[in-house]
Formats: C-alpha cells, sequence, structure tokens
C-alpha cells in the first residue's frame, strides 16, 4: 500500500510542478492549485508515516487508507459546497485536485483490495 500511496504522491508532485510552470502575474489559478496540492501531498504522507509505523497487516492498511480518503471526501464536501459562493472559482480549482487525488487512490485501492474503498 505503501508503493501505491508514493505513486500519488509522485503524481501530486508532478501537478504541483505544472502548476509552478504556469504562475504569472495575471493567473492567481495556479497558486490555488499549489496550495491544494500541498494540503493534499501532507495528507497523504500522513497516511504514508501512519502505513511504515504499522504492522502491515490488511485490516490496519484498510482503516488508514479508509481514514485517508475520508478526509479527502470532506474537503471535497467542503469545497463543492464553496462552489455555490464567492470564491466559485477558487472552489472548484480546489475541487477538481482532490476529487482527482480521491479518484487515483480510489483506483490503488481497488486494485490492492480487488474493491474500492467507499
Amino acid at each position: 500500500m505503501i508503493h501505491q500511496l508514493k505513486l500519488v504522491l509522485s503524481v501530486l508532485a508532478n501537478q504541483l510542478s505544472a502548476a509552478v510552470d504556469e504562475v504569472n502575474e495575471n493567473n492567481v489559478a495556479p497558486l490555488v492549485t499549489m496550495r491544494q496540492i500541498t494540503e493534499l501531498m501532507r495528507l497523504v504522507m500522513g497516511a504514508i508515516f501512519q502505513l511504515k509505523r504499522g504492522s502491515d497487516k490488511p485490516d490496519e492498511n484498510r482503516r488508514v487508507l479508509e481514514n485517508l480518503l475520508a478526509s479527502l471526501r470532506q474537503i471535497a464536501g467542503d469545497e463543492r459546497v464553496a462552489m455555490d459562493g464567492r470564491n466559485a472559482a477558487v472552489a472548484t480549482l480546489q475541487y477538481r485536485t482532490t476529487a482527482s487525488t480521491i479518484a487515483q487512490i480510489e483506483a490503488i485501492a481497488g486494485a490492492r483490495t480487488g474493491s474500492g474503498v467507499r
């Protein structure tokens, strides 16, 4: 599971690099994306550390993954609500980044366990 989460972390790092390349004085969107990606990377790294400290038992690994996905889904839910407010454009950028990360983690969880973690 650690290897799969490291792959997700690698994808997020590539997204961060692409966002950095897009930064210019007329566009705030890459900065919003960069902030969101770093928050998501922090959460994924936290799950990796939990897995490294754990006993590598399937139930424990599943619990760590479920907690990570629950945190990400809460963030995505908050962003969906914010999409109806004043900062809809910012929330939309954040939601897209979070939703793609959730999809990546669900894909690796399904490949690892034979079924998606919901």
